[in-house]
């Protein structure tokens, strides 16, 4: 834990990992940044550097008593970032936190990359919610903060969620209980006279993701869906069975949704380059099937892991091939399986293959571009495009899904520039080569 003095007050925070792109998150209210930990980690695999500190009156950071403005929170933040000489970053929040975001996004819009949203809304307190906010306020002063979190705990934690998931209703619990009833009091106070965020949302144009459960007792799919229409390039992900703490209720699914917002960031930075005019997109021969086997074959086990294959499920080569060609030699509406080349000139960089094809209705997509050179280049999304035309074209589909692995960032990343739309991330064996992994499912329709 690191500890500096800000604008009075001493802030305590972690600082994990190195490099020039940071990420900022900011916890809610009654919490403390030990709420982000299943996030530092997913993070600093992309190599991010990760900010998270204790709002003033919350955590090891110092306790102001009286009333604590929103702006108050997103100047120490601003404060914070100074110290540590970081101009700009990817600034994310849960509830209250989320407004300290939306505050930060109206201060400091110069310093913002990207925004992450979750459980979160925009509009400025009502006239019954000033009265509720300064109502508990009040009691928390009088009564401390036992009661009131064993009370809200089924409203952090969906039901099902407390009873499946108990250290993570443990923790939310702890928390609750650990904050300094005069610095809840404080930030309640302060937060009822909130401004409205919409119209700061509606000038930002950075990438930015919304996070929403559908079981969460404060923020309402009508909410998710009006700052996902402000953010002109947001990405809304609607989780289920979800109560107010998506990030520790649904951690996988989380993260990647985390994961994809930073790859954004970064390749909206650093740009791609285009695809060449000499790419083809085509159905494989047979024996051009034999890339398909010695891809897999040859793969480094660590690649294999990224791709979720399962090595121990990979058929002996010759029989593998040999179930290839008699495929490719069978009429496309009687095929289980489809095979497309990515080709650069006569060169092979890639291919594609559809299984789960119910023909005239829907198929699964997988897609694999074979040298990591390639994978630099920007072609992924153009061979993407293409072969959703040959796939709609030759099985005469309605839809067509895929699955990568939700922490494989560079294919979900494809997907989405190739027009494919999100539909959940989920637990599933997505392939007969594959174990049992988080997956991130997307489809495209016609």
């Amino acid at each position: 834990m690191c500890t500096v003095s800000v604008n009075g007050v001493t802030i305590g925070y972690d600082d994990v990992g190195e490099g020039t792109n940071a990420l900022v998150l900011v916890h809610g209210h009654p919490f403390d940044r030990s709420m982000w930990r299943p996030q530092i980690e997913a993070v600093g695999r992309l190599g991010w550097r990760v900010i998270v500190p204790d709002l003033r009156g919350y955590g090891e950071s110092t306790v102001v008593p009286g009333k604590t403005p929103i702006d108050q929170f997103a100047r120490d933040v601003a404060a914070l970032l100074d110290q540590l000489a970081i101009r700009s970053v990817v600034i994310g929040g849960l509830s209250m936190g989320g407004q300290v975001v939306m505050e930060f996004c109206r201060l400091f819009p110069a310093r913002v990359r990207g925004v992450l949203l979750a459980a979160t809304f925009p509009q400025a307190e009502t006239d019954e919610g000033k009265r509720i906010r300064t109502a508990m306020a009040d009691r928390l002063l009088r009564e401390g903060m036992e009661a009131y979190a064993k009370e809200v705990l089924p409203k952090m934690v969906a039901p099902r969620n407390m009873a499946a998931l108990p250290s993570v209703a443990e923790h939310v619990l702890s928390m609750m209980q650990a904050a300094h009833p005069a610095g809840a009091a404080a930030a309640l106070r302060g937060r009822a006279e909130r401004p409205d965020y919409e119209a700061t949302l509606a000038r930002l144009d950075v990438p930015a993701t919304i996070v929403v459960g559908d079981e969460d007792a404060f923020t309402t799919r009508s909410d998710a869906e009006r700052m996902h229409g402000l953010l002109r390039r947001s990405a809304l992900v609607w989780m289920e069975g979800v109560g107010h703490m998506p990030n520790l209720e649904r951690e996988a699914e989380f993260n990647a949704a985390l994961c994809r917002l930073l790859d954004t960031v970064t390749v909206t930075a650093n740009g791609e380059i285009g695809p060449s005019e000499d790419l083809v997109v085509r159905l494989m021969t047979a024996a051009e099937t034999r890339l398909i086997v010695d891809y897999f074959c040859s793969s480094a086990p660590e690649h294999l892991e990224l791709l979720g294959v399962d090595p121990t499920r990979l058929p002996a080569r010759e029989a593998w091939q040999q179930r290839c060609e008699q495929q490719v030699a069978l009429p496309v509406e009687q095929r289980s399986n489809l095979f497309v080349a990515w080709l650069l000139g006569d060169r092979p960089v890639g291919f594609s293959t559809a299984d789960r094809i119910v023909f005239g209705e829907q198929a699964n997509m997988h897609l694999h571009l074979v040298g990591p050179a390639d994978r630099a280049r920007g072609y992924g999304v153009e061979c993407v495009r293409r072969c959703i035309d040959l796939y709609f074209d030759c099985l005469q589909l309605k839809r067509l899904f895929c699955e990568p692995n939700a922490f494989n960032v560079a294919p979900n990343r494809t997907l989405q520039k190739a027009g494919f739309k999100y539909v959940k991330t989920h637990m599933t064996v997505p392939g007969p080569l594959n174990y049992h992994q988080a997956v991130t499912q997307w489809v495209i329709e016609r």
